[in-house]
């Protein structure tokens, strides 16, 4: 309950800040700008079912904490692969560039600026893309950045409390001594900035084969009959 807590106080804060700008208007303009605001609240709004924004941006800010530039490749691979449009509204996930502004603004926060190049250019060119006449003025509101930095900012705090390890650059530091000395990474977080390390700098057959190896190792750790 930590995060759905410290979040609902900033989407109470903004959107009753937006109903407060829309008080001058009047008729058509008054009632759309309140299906607006509704539309802002169901989107963003924690819930028990996990059917909304928030807590989207709430996992991706989990898994950077947790395995830091390893989820931002990872994302980026995702954004190759797919070529999503960037600005499709829907219920169950934030839009794509909403969900990688609140990645870049974690990562500076959290000490990987320099891993966000590549995302921050892909925003950039987004708005430039045959995509950008659906950034029209309800998405505008749907992606409200004082939202997206709350809610970062709620998800990053509940990590903190919460205690979850956090990746940094002296984990990454710790992890390439322990593979260049051949030795297995531990399962979870740590296998998976391993992976990704090992990614960079390996071809491909030479990761698929540590793949194999590590693995089994660890297979044989769980299991030590199976061979």
């Amino acid at each position: 309950m930590v995060f759905p807590q410290r979040f609902a106080s900033v989407l109470e804060q903004v959107t009753n800040g937006m109903l407060r700008q829309s008080l001058p208007d009047k008729g058509a303009a008054r009632s759309r700008a309140r299906d607006t605001v509704a539309m802002v609240r169901q989107l963003w709004s924690p819930t028990a079912n996990h059917y909304n924004w928030a807590h989207e941006i709430a996992m991706d800010m989990i898994a950077l904490w947790t395995v830091g530039p390893a989820y931002l490749a990872t994302f980026q691979d995702t954004l190759d692969n797919e070529a999503p449009n960037p600005y499709q509204v829907g219920q169950s996930h934030p839009p794509y560039e909403v969900q990688t502004n609140a990645l870049i603004d974690a990562s500076v926060r959290l000490g990987w600026e320099d891993e966000t190049q590549g995302l921050t250019e892909r925003v950039t060119n987004w708005r430039r893309s045959d995509w950008r006449h659906e950034r029209d003025n309800r998405y505008v509101a749907y992606a409200n950045p004082d939202l997206v930095r709350g809610c970062v900012t709620a998800a990053l705090s509940t990590c903190e409390i919460l205690s979850l390890p956090q990746c940094s650059t002296g984990t990454l530091t710790a992890i390439r001594d322990k593979l260049s000395q051949g030795e297995t990474t531990d399962f979870g977080s740590e296998l998976l900035i391993a992976a990704w390390l090992q990614c960079q700098q390996m071809d491909t057959d030479d990761f698929n084969a540590w793949e194999r190896r590590v693995i089994s190792e660890l297979t044989h750790a769980v299991i030590p009959e199976i061979r």
